[in-house]
């Protein structure tokens, strides 16, 4: 696709991967002098508000995503992330906070009852190979969970939204990923915020999205041996990438977003099963999942039944 080498679609994937810092105790930063260390450093030492602050600038002001109109003509669109649903489960026998002890915890409108040093992660959260039917022994303790039903105008993007909640849920800031379930994710709606260039691509550029995203980020484990690259993954500016694993688009099904090939049609296809899938699995009823599948007129063949 003319020097872009990838679709609008994978585009906008790459472009909203946030890159979460890692934070090392300084006494190991740079330092695998042992097993114990590689060990240790193989789960990233995250606590969730390291999650927000990746997303605090795009809350803010927007992710630019860059596009391609006809395979020639570069352009530019930006996105908002908001929270779409989240699901907090901590390790069994992992003690809640005070602000949470119940796993059913319900607010008056949302909640439900119930690149330098950067370092390629793996999310525990993938629909590829799911549990069905899991039952609270293989989830954990649901800390904290999220399901939001506004309309997007009325909804606060994300790290502010997270602020709002961890005012009685401290633990959205506290807690660390090494705590925390790998049933544990999170969904964000991305939503256009204004368009360059004309509005001839008006539907095009209209497009929707929602992504999912694991929460417990793992540094993989067979690290390359140089020292270098040992000093970069435990250095104080290392970073963790946080690929979606699932994605949903609204007007995203057409050859603008997927390119002429099907290679990419297939990969959104996928995307999509991995998302139902994911759902079907810890058995969640998310419903910006459900609006995007019934308003849009192309439907992928996905079998899977919630």
């Amino acid at each position: 696709m003319g020097e872009s080498k990838m679709s609008n679609f994978e585009s906008f994937l790459d472009s909203t991967c946030a890159r979460v810092s890692l934070h090392y105790p300084p006494e190991t930063c740079g330092s695998y002098s042992s097993a114990k260390d590689e060990q240790s450093q193989s789960q990233a030492p995250i606590e969730l508000r390291h999650f927000w602050d990746a997303y605090e600038d795009w809350s803010t002001y927007g992710v630019s995503v860059p596009l391609w109109i006809e395979d020639t003509a570069k352009l530019t669109q930006y996105y908002t992330p908001y929270l779409s649903a989240i699901q907090i489960f901590t390790k069994p026998k992992q003690i809640a906070d005070d602000s949470s002890a119940s796993s059913s915890s319900s607010s008056s409108r949302t909640l439900v009852a119930g690149k330098s040093g950067e370092v390629s992660a793996e999310c525990s959260a993938q629909g590829s190979d799911p549990h069905r039917f899991l039952t609270a022994d293989h989830l954990g303790n649901l800390y904290f969970q999220y399901n939001e039903t506004d309309k997007p105008i009325d909804r606060t993007p994300l790290t502010y939204m997270i602020a709002e909640l961890a005012e009685k849920h401290h633990g959205l800031f506290s807690l660390k990923t090494a705590e925390l379930s790998q049933y544990s994710w999170l969904s964000i709606a991305w939503y256009p915020i204004y368009q360059i260039p004309s509005m001839k691509y008006w539907r095009e550029l209209s497009a929707c999205f929602l992504t999912y995203h694991g929460l417990t980020p793992t540094i993989p484990g067979a690290l390359p041996n140089d020292g270098k690259a040992k000093a970069n993954v435990g250095s104080s500016n290392a970073k963790v990438a946080v690929p979606a694993f699932g994605a949903v688009t609204l007007d995203g099904y057409n050859r603008f977003w997927a390119g002429a090939g099907m290679l990419c049609l297939a990969r959104m296809e996928k995307l999509e099963e991995a998302a139902d899938s994911w759902l079907e699995t810890i058995g969640f009823k998310h419903s910006d999942f459900d609006f995007f599948r019934a308003r849009r007129p192309y439907r992928p063949p996905i079998t899977s039944k919630r």
